[in-house]
């Protein structure tokens, strides 16, 4: 998961950069990477199972051994959404 997302936020960044600069054909090439990214990304997050919220006790610490949260992933909830829509349907 963690090299997808990486994947995507150097695109992006090549994509601002290509933008800067007036290459389209540089800045084009960077978009299909960064949708393939997040392509990906989406996939990756439909197959990891969903972290349950921590309950209404605040004191007790979330169990380590489940599945990460989001933003332990460094991932933003509209990010989420987002690649869940580009994600492949099973």
């Amino acid at each position: 998961m963690c090299q997808a997302i990486k994947a995507a936020y150097k695109a992006m960044a090549l994509e601002s950069y290509a933008r800067q600069a007036r290459n389209v054909e540089a800045e084009e090439r960077a978009r299909q990477i960064r949708m393939r990214a997040e392509r990906k990304c989406g996939e990756l997050l439909r197959d990891t199972p969903k972290a349950k919220p921590s309950g209404s006790n605040q004191h007790r610490p979330r169990d380590a051994g489940g599945p990460p949260k989001l933003a332990d992933m460094g991932i933003t909830k509209d990010q989420s959404s987002q690649w869940h829509g580009q994600g492949k349907p099973e």
